[in-house]
């Protein structure tokens, strides 16, 4: 069966392939950054093919694309890191072990594992491939309905500790979108508005994740002081920042409930 689920998977799996075989000879920060998108995207058909066929449907497929996500995401926060370091002109680069060779290294690690899993995700996306087919289109519209409840739901009792998660709900719902066969998208208004809420939770996330790296190099009363001081700007920078993120991001969520 043919339907615009069918298409955006195969779109997704064949984009996927290329920048795939990119990174795996070469790899770059804006390879990755077109690699992890794309591993997002294939996560939503993963998604939608468990509620169908279920979860042992997909073999190791699953599994595999999780172990490449979590080391693309360690290259990913190894770079932000870096990249605020240098914006903010704060060199603690060496004590926060994120300078261009701790990237080079991660970096080299994902090619590894790219290298190693090509044939076997290869297989496995066939397989998911195959499912795919056998899906009915109009299902695509159910499982949006299902999402799109559920999304209401959380934004709705949404607190700051539940943002990650919602932001993960707010992609498959676009995702989603690409997907429906006979519902009505929703008004342009209400997309832009939640796509930007999507945006302004993963600025806050990033500041989180940053200020989660600081944490963990906390220097101590013998470390040298232009480490201490260093770190006591940086600290300073980033609750700023997380806190006019978070501003922000409360301020676009009233948005969208508005809409609801």
């Amino acid at each position: 069966m043919k339907g615009r689920f069918q298409t955006y998977f195969r779109q997704t799996s064949h984009s996927l392939f290329n920048c795939w075989l990119e990174n795996s000879s070469q790899p770059t920060m804006a390879g990755l950054h077109d690699l992890r998108v794309l591993f997002k995207k294939l996560k939503f058909c993963q998604h939608f093919l468990f509620r169908i066929h279920g979860k042992s449907a997909l073999g190791k497929l699953p599994d595999q694309l999780r172990h490449l996500f979590k080391q693309a995401g360690v290259v990913r926060e190894l770079q932000l890191l870096n990249e605020w370091l240098v914006e903010e002109e704060i060199d603690l680069e060496k004590e926060l072990q994120c300078n261009e060779s701790n990237i080079k290294n991660e970096l080299n690690q994902l090619q590894r594992l790219l290298t190693e899993y090509q044939v076997q995700v290869g297989k496995g996306i066939k397989k998911a491939e195959q499912l795919a087919n056998r899906t009915h289109p109009i299902l695509s519209d159910q499982y949006w309905q299902e999402l799109n409840s559920s999304l209401k739901k959380s934004l709705r009792k949404s607190r700051k500790k539940d943002w990650h998660e919602i932001r993960k709900q707010i992609k498959r719902w676009i995702y989603a979108l690409n997907c429906l066969e006979e519902l009505k998208a929703p008004s342009k208004s209400y997309v832009q508005s939640i796509t930007q809420l999507e945006k302004n939770i993963g600025k806050w996330h990033e500041c989180w994740m940053i200020r989660q790296h600081l944490e963990e190099k906390e220097p101590g009363d013998t470390d040298p002081l232009p480490f201490r001081t260093q770190f006591a700007f940086a600290i300073n920078r980033i609750e700023e920042q997380t806190e006019a993120a978070e501003k922000k991001t409360e301020r676009q969520l009233k948005k969208v409930l508005d809409l609801l």
